[in-house]
């Protein structure tokens, strides 16, 4: 189950609400109390008329309790219509752009506690759909989920196997347990990025033997291959860091001059970087450089400061010897590392 999980986006909403009693699962259950507030012989308790002097009797709630419930369940009926209108509105872009609907299911998750409640909120969330047949294919994914997500716990993948085999198995449970153009619905998108990305390691097993300009026209033939219909949205998933990551790990396979891949990266930066950007980024460079050429200077220093007190092992006091090693060493972190030398 983790392995094959380890090719999902997850996706994460937060809720409307954060009042414990404008909670949306409590929602439902708010209006089916105003609508059943009926005493015993059925009809509803009512106040004193407005021109009565007198209060109330004890057991009637007074004016100012009846208009604040009234406007409680107004409250909530209101909350409830926008729910549905979001909702609606949710679905419509999942329908827009498919592939993806799992985001919508996560949304409609965030407004119920309980299966029975989701079901009966997506049904009122469908019934007012337009588009019928897109509905009843989303009735049909929520009735199918289940057993779905039963199988998955049921199915074990060794991260031993390999992971076009693992992404497989797991692309067939999907289709077998919730139908082809169903999971093609929620996961589209998913399994897109996942071919995509599987195809890229085989690229960069293979880029040593390409020439350059082949290594980039075959990541572009790779991306309009797997991507698909969906290439706005995973473009936007790579985005212009994935994809120049992408580019320059392939372009730099097997360069070992330090001139040339210094070269190569500064061209592509180009390509996918602003000036502000690529100035941040040549800065970063520096500091890391910096900071690599720092620890390699710290790390020969201990090295011969071992091999120094390992020659003096056993002609020293074991206290002795213990204790003039820590006083070196940290002499050279602070020597090193100065106030950063406490965070080694």
């Amino acid at each position: 189950m983790t392995a094959a999980c380890a090719v999902i986006l997850s996706l994460a909403t937060g809720l409307w609400w954060s009042n414990a009693a404008d909670d949306p699962a409590a929602i439902s259950a708010e209006l089916i109390a105003a609508a059943t507030s009926a005493g015993p012989s059925g009809a509803a308790h009512a106040g004193a008329p407005f021109a009565t002097a007198s209060p109330p009797p004890p057991q009637q709630p007074a004016r100012q309790d009846i208009m604040a419930s009234d406007e409680a369940t107004l409250g909530a009926q209101q909350r409830y219509q926008y729910t549905l209108t979001h909702l609606r509105d949710v679905l419509s872009e999942a329908q827009a752009a498919p592939g993806n609907l799992q985001a919508f299911f996560s949304e409609l998750a965030q407004y119920c506690d309980s299966a029975a409640r989701c079901q009966a909120l997506l049904a009122e969330v469908l019934a007012g759909y337009p588009d019928a047949a897109f509905a009843e294919m989303v009735a049909r994914i929520q009735e199918r989920m289940p057993a779905y997500e039963a199988a998955m716990q049921s199915t074990v993948m060794s991260m031993s196997e390999p992971p076009a085999q693992r992404f497989n198995t797991l692309q067939a449970l999907r289709e077998q347990m919730l139908g082809r153009e169903e999971a093609e619905l929620m996961y589209g998108q998913e399994a897109a990025w996942a071919r995509y990305r599987l195809g890229y390691g085989e690229l960069m097993a293979s880029a040593g033997q390409m020439p350059p300009d082949a290594r980039q026209q075959a990541l572009d033939a790779l991306r309009q291959q797997h991507f698909g219909d969906y290439a706005e949205a995973l473009r936007e998933v790579e985005g212009a860091r994935g994809a120049y990551e992408h580019a320059l790990a392939l372009q730099l396979t097997g360069v070992t001059s330090e001139a040339e891949r210094q070269r190569i990266t500064q061209s592509l930066r180009r390509q996918y970087f602003t000036d502000e950007q690529i100035q941040a980024m040549n800065q970063r460079d520096q500091q890391l450089a910096a900071q690599a050429e720092q620890l390699a200077a710290y790390q020969a220093a201990v090295a011969a400061l071992d091999a120094e007190f390992g020659a003096l092992q056993g002609t020293l006091p074991a206290t002795q010897w213990q204790s003039e090693y820590q006083a070196r060493l940290s002499a050279l972190r602070q020597a090193h590392f100065s106030s950063g030398a406490n965070a080694l």
